[in-house]
């Protein structure tokens, strides 16, 4: 059961932009197929995963004028090391 009473919840949504399967091409009609093409959409790809889809082609989103809300946006403790909690005890 996901609903459960005396929590508070809000709507929240994910988008997932332009998936099409890796088989699925569409060639330029006077262009022959690159096998070291394949190999840099995977590097890409594993680039946008690891940060965060940083990696972007020439216009790609420059006319974007919507964000995605960040309000409940976790803190990167596992990535940044400047900003990880440091406890000290009072005691020692």
């Amino acid at each position: 059961m996901i609903y459960k009473e005396g929590y508070n919840y809000k709507k929240a949504g994910i988008i997932a932009l332009k998936l099409t399967p890796a088989k699925e091409k569409q060639f330029k009609l006077f262009l022959e197929e690159n096998p070291e093409h394949e190999q840099l959409m995977k590097v890409v790809d594993q680039l946008n995963f690891r940060e965060n889809g940083k990696v972007k082609f020439g216009g790609q989103d420059l006319g974007r004028t919507w964000r995605i809300k960040q309000e409940k946006l976790s803190n990167r403790f596992s990535t940044r090391l400047n900003e990880i909690i440091q406890v000290k005890n009072a005691n020692i």
